[in-house]
């Protein structure tokens, strides 16, 4: 079953005009929309949570939307990850924590800006793409 983007998008609508904040607004539609959407938001806003907070090891990092993009759904540590990464979710609801996770993180560029980096990241930049322009769309709305 492919992910409804537009009823996913019209829940987070939902909750940015009742004032919420947009990573508790996101948080929120995908509990709502539960399943493997909720996961990987979740995974998403705690990954944004991460690059943001400055006592993290991702904090301090250059690359940290690269790592925050092959680590997501595990906290990033640089001995964790010796190895290699994990090997990158092929599935659409991955797409949409990408998206999330580049929107939040980013919140003052533009959307061209933001695809710009995401076609500099690892995984499907292109699948990526869909999730990037209707969350931003909803995300860059005025809320009265």
């Amino acid at each position: 079953m492919a992910l409804d983007i537009e009823a996913f998008v019209s829940l987070v609508r939902s909750h940015l005009a009742q004032q919420m904040q947009a990573s508790d607004a996101i948080e929120l539609a995908g509990a709502i929309t539960g399943g493997t959407v909720a996961q990987k938001v979740s995974h998403a806003v705690s990954k944004y949570k991460e690059a943001s907070y400055e006592r993290t090891p991702l904090f301090s990092r250059p690359d940290q939307d690269r790592i925050a993009i092959l680590s997501m759904g595990y906290y990033w540590e640089p001995h964790l990850f010796e190895e290699g990464y994990p090997e990158i979710d092929p599935s659409e609801e991955a797409r949409l924590a990408e998206a999330i996770y580049l929107l939040l993180r980013h919140p003052q560029e533009s959307l061209a800006s933001i695809v710009t980096l995401s076609e500099l990241l690892p995984g499907d930049h292109t699948a990526r793409l869909p999730f990037l322009e209707a969350l931003y769309g909803a995300l860059s709305e005025p809320t009265t």
